[in-house]
């Protein structure tokens, strides 16, 4: 559309209002998602989907999950499950950009999530949750074991009853925090091994994984996350150890520190 006919358009507020909705409908007719009861948020994004639905929209204050990456966004939304103003209902799915590891888009928020939402059902490829308790209850976990670690080195993943999370606190160089300045950061990667001696390799974002994530089992998509309900939480999928390495076309310049530290914690829903 042209800047002229965009002018236009928005001068004649009616018509405004009815292309809105055409839109609204064009989008619906996608995916067309349940109108329930009470207020909704959806994850990971692909808010337009809940905005065409005529569900009540009550997003959190980041609404996209890709760009909550500082650990104050993940905290401002993982609050905003715990306030008076937390949805009824969350359609929920696995999804990510960039090849990051899925867990660690508002993976802080994952345990709140599995302790006060229950599963209703799968619809048009997303889950459907409720919650469970007129107030969301906050979630504390329990450190077993901080230990460091160093870029390129294979960390073991301790033994856990429950769900594995984790917290990693890695820093830029001295050069890297001045290159932040003027230009984006360079890549790290995670490479995760299960316990069946497969690999696989994700992006990672420093910011994203200075609070909780889920490390082990592996999750990579809504079926994973629904089986996390379940009595045996995906063993088979248990990850038995990490590597944090850099980027590898990255031969100039050590962009991040070699050594950092580690955390996990255990998580029993």
């Amino acid at each position: 559309m042209k800047i002229y006919d965009g002018i236009k358009l928005r001068s004649q507020h009616k018509k405004l209002k009815t292309e809105y909705q055409k839109k609204l409908d064009d989008i619906n007719k996608q995916i067309q998602l349940p109108i329930l009861s009470g207020s909704s948020d959806i994850y990971n994004f692909e808010q337009s989907y809940l905005l065409a639905s005529k569900n009540i929209w009550n997003p959190r204050p980041v609404f996209q999950s890709y760009t909550a990456y500082t650990k104050e966004l993940l905290y401002a939304n993982r609050d905003h499950l715990l306030s008076d103003k937390s949805p009824d209902n969350l359609f929920f799915k696995v999804e990510t950009i960039d090849g990051r590891l899925p867990s660690t888009e508002d993976g802080n928020s994952w345990p709140l999530i599995l302790s006060n939402y229950k599963p209703i059902k799968f619809e048009n490829d997303y889950l459907i949750l409720k919650k469970r308790y007129e107030q969301n209850r906050d979630i504390k976990l329990d450190l077993i074991q901080k230990q460091s670690g160093r870029l390129n080195q294979e960390i073991k993943i301790p033994d856990h009853t429950g769900l594995l999370f984790c917290r990693i606190k890695i820093e830029p160089t001295f050069l890297g925090k001045f290159i932040t300045r003027f230009f984006r950061s360079d890549k790290l990667y995670i490479i995760t091994k299960e316990n069946n001696n497969s690999e696989k390799k994700y992006k990672l974002i420093s910011g994203m994984v200075e609070t909780d994530y889920l490390i082990s089992p592996l999750v990579e998509d809504t079926k994973d996350y629904y089986n996390l309900y379940k009595t045996d939480r995906l063993k088979y999928k248990n990850v038995k150890s990490v590597k944090i390495i850099p980027n590898d076309r990255n031969f100039l310049i050590d962009f991040w520190q070699d050594n950092f530290e580690i955390e996990f914690y255990n998580f029993s829903n």
